[in-house]
């Protein structure tokens, strides 16, 4: 711990500061939002437009980051009905290289409907060659997070 600053004293004393200052975190933890205030006559038109629109963009993060949280407590055993045809598992291989905001509803229905149990790599390698700008992030989060 000398290497990077900290005696062993010292790391004890912080490693103890932030346990009981936090309580332990429930992986099925889940944050609210709160409710969009219905009344924001007193603000300008395009204040409250803005701010809405940042709002719904912030519960839809929320809403996906407690979706992720839940995900292996609730995920059940592939069903069998999931198709395994290398033809379409590879067409939407390639589609997960060029994920947009447009298309990402289309490749997360296809990734439902497919059974990737074998070919998690190859998607992983897929999502990481995406090319992608800064608007594409959103959709790109709800398909990764199936």
């Amino acid at each position: 711990m000398e290497d990077l600053g900290f005696s062993a004293e010292e790391l004890a004393y912080l490693n103890s500061m932030s346990s009981s200052s936090s309580k332990p975190k429930d992986s099925a933890e889940c944050v609210i939002l709160e409710e969009i205030p219905s009344d924001l006559s007193s603000y300008p038109s395009s204040v409250a437009e803005a701010y809405i629109k940042d709002r719904e963009a912030e519960t839809h993060k929320q809403t996906m980051r407690n979706l992720n949280k839940q995900a292996k407590a609730k995920r059940p055993d592939l069903p069998k009905s999931l198709s395994t045809k290398l033809d379409r598992v590879q067409k939407t291989l390639k589609k997960l290289k060029t994920i947009s905001k447009e298309n990402s509803a289309q490749v997360y229905s296809e990734l439902e409907s497919l059974n990737l149990k074998q070919h998690v790599n190859e998607a992983a390698v897929s999502l990481a060659e995406c090319k992608m700008m800064t608007k594409d992030i959103a959709g790109l989060i709800e398909v990764v997070s199936i």
